[in-house]
C-alpha cells in the first residue's frame, strides 16, 4: 500500500460495548504521535450524550485555533451536521456495530443495569411482562437499542430513513465480531500501513462466559429490534465491502495483521489480568518498553487526560503566538 497520501482526519462514532475502545486507542495513538487536534471534553470521556453533539460543547481551552479538528473518537451522540462542521474537510466518518443480543447482555452486566431496572437478566429473558421496566435509560444514555441511540435515532424518524442517512454519511461501518477484517478495511480507507492498526484488546471481558442460547438470543434481538435491523443492514454491507476489497487479499492482510498483533503482545506484555473496570482485560507490561507498547496498553481515561493536557498547553502557546504576530503586523504598518 502506498502510504505517502495517508489520511489524518477521522471521526469514529464510539458506540457502547462494541469493542470501540480498542479502535479508539489506535486512533488516539495515531493522532497523539503526530500532534493532531482532537475534539475533547473538558473532563472525562463524554462530549455529548444524552444530548447530541454540538460545537458549543467543545471547551474554550480545547478549541483549536483553526476551529477544525483531525480526530473525534470519544463518546458522544451522533449529530452529522454539527460534527461535519468541526472536522477537517477530508474527514472520514467511521463507526462500529455488534451483534445486538451479545451487546445488550454485555451492556446489562457491565453497567449493572439490574440494580437500576430492578429486573434481573434471567427475568428479562423469561418474562416479557418485565420488559416495560427496561425503557428508562441509565444515566439518560444507556439502555435498549444502544447502537441506534448512540447513532442519534429518534422515534419520529422512520427506521428506513435513519439507516439510509447513516449509509450516506459513514464511509465505513465496522463489525466488531470481525475486528481484524474491520481494521484491515479501516487501514485501506485511511491509506495506512497495517502497522498503524495493531492493537492489544482493551476493555474486553473474560471469554469464559456462558454463551447465549438461541432462544435467549431471539428474545434479546426482539427486545432490541431497532438495533437488530440496523446491524443486519450494515452486516450485509460489510460483506459487500469485503467482496470489493477481494476475499483472498483480505485473508492475506488479516493474517499479516494477526502476526503483527502477536508480535506486539510478545514484545510488550508480561501477563494479562482482569483488574480493569468490571473485570475487563488489563495488561502488566515488560520493562524498558517502547512508546507503542506503553500507549497500546494505556487505559482510555488516563490516555485522554494526557492528550487533553498536551493539547491545552499546545493551543495556549499557539494562541499567544498568534496574538504576538498580530501585534507585530500592526507595528509594521
Amino acid at each position: 500500500m502506498n502510504t505517502k497520501n495517508e489520511r489524518d482526519s477521522i471521526l469514529f462514532l464510539k458506540a457502547h460495548k462494541c469493542a470501540s475502545t480498542t479502535v479508539q486507542n489506535i486512533l488516539m495513538r495515531f493522532g497523539y504521535s503526530k500532534g493532531l487536534d482532537f475534539v475533547l471534553p473538558s473532563s472525562g470521556n463524554y462530549i455529548g450524550n444524552p444530548t447530541p453533539f454540538a460545537a458549543s460543547l467543545i471547551p474554550t481551552e480545547l478549541t483549536s485555533p483553526s476551529r477544525k479538528y483531525h480526530i473525534f473518537t470519544h463518546h458522544t451522540r451522533y449529530n452529522y451536521s454539527a460534527m461535519r462542521s468541526v472536522m477537517k474537510p477530508d474527514c472520514k466518518f467511521v463507526t462500529i456495530l455488534r451483534d445486538p443480543a451479545t451487546l445488550y447482555e454485555s451492556l446489562f452486566n457491565f453497567y449493572h443495569l439490574e440494580r437500576i431496572t430492578r429486573v434481573s437478566f434471567h427475568e428479562l429473558l423469561t418474562s416479557k411482562t418485565k420488559w416495560p421496566l427496561l425503557k428508562h435509560r441509565y444515566l439518560k444514555r444507556l439502555g435498549l437499542n444502544q447502537m441506534a441511540w448512540d447513532l442519534g435515532y429518534a422515534p419520529e424518524i422512520s427506521i428506513e430513513n435513519f439507516i439510509a442517512n447513516l449509509d450516506k454519511e459513514f464511509d465505513l461501518v465496522m463489525i466488531s465480531e470481525f475486528m481484524e477484517a474491520s481494521l484491515v478495511l479501516l487501514a485501506r480507507l485511511m491509506n495506512w500501513p497495517l502497522s498503524n492498526v495493531i492493537t492489544l484488546k482493551l476493555n474486553a471481558r473474560p471469554e469464559n462466559r456462558r454463551s447465549l442460547t438461541e432462544d435467549e438470543r431471539s428474545k434479546l434481538m426482539e427486545l432490541n429490534s431497532i438495533d437488530t435491523i440496523l446491524y443486519d443492514y450494515f452486516a450485509k454491507k460489510f460483506h459487500k465491502t469485503i467482496l470489493n476489497y477481494g476475499k483472498e487479499k483480505l485473508k492475506h492482510d488479516v493474517m499479516e495483521l494477526l502476526k503483527l498483533n502477536s508480535d506486539l503482545r510478545r514484545n510488550c506484555v508480561d501477563k494479562m489480568n482482569n483488574r480493569g473496570y468490571a473485570g475487563t482485560t488489563n495488561y502488566d507490561l515488560r520493562n524498558n518498553l517502547n512508546w507503542t507498547c506503553v500507549y497500546s496498553a494505556k487505559m482510555e481515561l488516563a490516555f485522554t487526560d494526557e492528550i487533553r493536557n498536551d493539547q491545552k498547553e499546545r493551543f495556549k502557546t499557539i494562541k499567544k503566538l498568534d496574538a504576538l504576530l498580530e501585534v507585530v503586523d500592526k507595528d509594521s504598518d
